[in-house]
């Protein structure tokens, strides 16, 4: 899948500073809005491992629309008390809020608010 190539090529970038796989990335790079980030879907990592290669205010803008979706008026649904959860999730739903979590978090310090 296009979204573990760019994955892992953005990691090896970030290892190892060759910018050959910096153009593999951007060869497998997809900026489509997903609902979730978890085994089978790793976009959103990619697109925020690809902000921070790059620092493209085009990138910072796709993981951000990707994180509004999660928060109050996003598009996920909400319990009662306050624990969203996405449409695609019915089953082991606080394994895709504490990955979106992480997400936000490793955003956060990358300056995405």
């Amino acid at each position: 899948d296009n979204d573990e190539m760019c994955e892992a090529a953005l990691w090896l970038y970030k290892a190892t500073g060759d910018p050959e796989y910096l153009d593999e990335a951007k060869a497998e790079y997809d900026d489509t809005i997903t609902q979730e980030y978890d085994w089978n879907d790793k976009l959103p990592a990619c697109q925020l491992l690809m902000y921070e290669a790059t620092h493209d205010d085009a990138h910072k803008a796709v993981v951000n629309k990707f994180l509004s979706s999660w928060q109050p008026g996003g598009d996920k649904l909400y319990s009662p008390c306050g624990y969203a959860w996405g449409n695609a999730t019915y089953w082991g739903s606080a394994r895709h809020v504490s990955n979106v979590a992480f997400l936000a978090l490793v955003a956060a310090e990358d300056g995405i608010d």
